[in-house]
């Protein structure tokens, strides 16, 4: 399963799997100089994208803190900008992508 290779299984990766199945990834695949780095920070983001909770991409960025994790890995999307500009708008106004929305779903929704 990918997951188990992407997060390690019931073990996780040594260094030098992950630097070896990396290589061999880099070799099949062109990947733009993308670094492991790279992937990281696109994974955290897409699990805030996807609507996971901060306390669950912490953990899975394996942080004590989640400011930490929110700080300097989860980065919000154009898309996730916009949808917050008509959120606003819509409680303005008494108009827009509310419907069905309580405003504690709102809050929650990253």
């Amino acid at each position: 399963m990918l997951s188990d290779l992407l997060l390690g299984g019931e073990k996780p990766l040594t260094k030098m799997v992950f630097t070896r199945v990396f290589k061999d990834i880099q070799k099949a695949v062109d990947l733009h100089g993308a670094t492991p780095h790279v992937f990281r920070h696109s994974y955290l983001s897409m699990l805030n994208q996807a609507g996971v909770d901060p306390k669950t991409i912490q953990r899975i960025g394996g942080h004590g803190n989640f400011i930490l994790t929110y700080n300097l890995y989860v980065h919000s999307s154009d898309e996730q900008i916009m949808d917050a500009d008509k959120r606003v708008n819509g409680l303005l106004t008494g108009k827009g992508n509310n419907e069905g929305i309580s405003p504690a779903k709102s809050r929650n929704h990253q």
